[in-house]
């Protein structure tokens, strides 16, 4: 997630993005849980719902970022890959230590080997996209590439959430009709949805921007925004895969806006948005304890204010982290970095 080329415009959408994520995470019913305590119907459910609605779209976001920026080149290194690991490893495992410590809990040998394993599902495919997306920027040079995105968004998004919408209405299970796999869309959690993303970014690349206005991209995203939300409302679970035709357009609007803005070269935001990636990594494990349960049914504001602090407090502690990591093992990564390298 970092790159040499750094535009302050997309390095504060990469800030957006991962909110959103800490975001999603706070309201999911499993990690933090607003949407497990809040009461349905009050002006506090609709807000998280909206919200939501507005931020499914993050993940989808990171990955055509990346297409857009890593089309530019077909060198590759394994090396960054097992830094990447590297890093993954260790922010868990000092994570977990941190979290102990203030728990009040007993070490355990057995919990920190388990941790140490790199089991971040977007770290993974991350990876896995990396190492072959030189293959991907080939392809899609010898390819029209409109009519290869609007095949591959058909193929990807459109047929695979109609299976799951008919499914969600039939009584016989039709999930192998979909075209990602036999188990169905598995909601975007696919390599597949990642090579999606990823040559839409590229395929934004070769657009003519100037040719696109900010107020309409606004438009159009809440629009879209607004569709979600409805179709909410007739199948959650559809509505908010990260394969879905208007998740993914929503991340292409969002990523079209940030890319018309011109806020010059901040380096304070930059250096900030270095840390994304481990904000990824860290931030469920510190949404227990900011006690969600206790404060989602309060008022409005208590709530917005809530979600505000603990995405900043989640993010700067992960960031700060982050920035340890970096300064002590910059000579590994840097070593890292320069092994196996290839170039398609």
């Amino acid at each position: 997630m970092r790159k040499t080329a750094r535009q302050t415009n997309i390095e504060l959408l990469r800030i957006i993005a991962i909110a959103g994520v800490i975001f999603l995470h706070y309201y999911n019913a499993d990690i933090g849980g607003a949407s497990k305590y809040v009461v349905r119907g009050s002006v506090n459910y609709y807000v998280l719902m909206a919200l939501e609605n507005t931020f499914i779209c993050s993940v989808d976001l990171f990955v055509m970022i990346s297409g857009y920026f890593l089309s530019r080149s077909n060198k590759r290194s394994v090396g960054r890959v097992l830094s990447l690991l590297l890093q993954t490893s260790i922010l868990r495992g000092l994570i977990y230590c941190l979290t102990i410590w203030i728990d009040g809990k007993s070490f355990s040998g057995q919990i920190f080997l388990r941790v140490l394993i790199p089991t971040c599902w977007f770290v993974i495919l991350y990876s896995a996209l990396y190492l072959v997306s030189p293959l991907l920027n080939h392809a899609f040079v010898a390819t029209k590439k409109k009519q290869a995105v609007l095949l591959l968004f058909f193929l990807f998004s459109v047929w695979p959430t109609l299976v799951d919408l008919a499914n969600a209405f039939y009584k016989y299970d039709i999930t192998s009709l979909s075209s990602v796999g036999m188990y169905g869309s598995q909601n975007g959690y696919t390599i597949i949805n990642f090579f999606l993303c990823y040559l839409m970014g590229a395929y934004v690349r070769e657009l003519d921007l100037s040719k696109l206005k900010k107020a309409n991209l606004l438009f159009l995203l809440l629009v879209d925004i607004a569709l979600i939300s409805i179709w909410c409302s007739w199948v959650v679970t559809t509505a908010r895969s990260y394969h879905n035709p208007l998740v993914v357009f929503a991340a292409l609007l969002f990523f079209l806006l940030f890319l018309k803005m011109d806020l010059g070269i901040k380096p304070a935001i930059n250096w900030i948005a270095e840390s994304t990636l481990s904000v990824y990594i860290g931030h469920t494990w510190f949404l227990p304890y900011f006690r969600i349960e206790d404060y989602v049914n309060r008022s409005l504001f208590v709530l917005v204010l809530h979600i505000v602090v603990t995405v900043v407090c989640i993010f700067g502690l992960c960031a700060a982290l982050d920035k340890i990591y970096h300064l002590l093992l910059k000579p590994i990564n840097e070593r890292l970095k320069q092994c196996f390298c290839y170039e398609i």
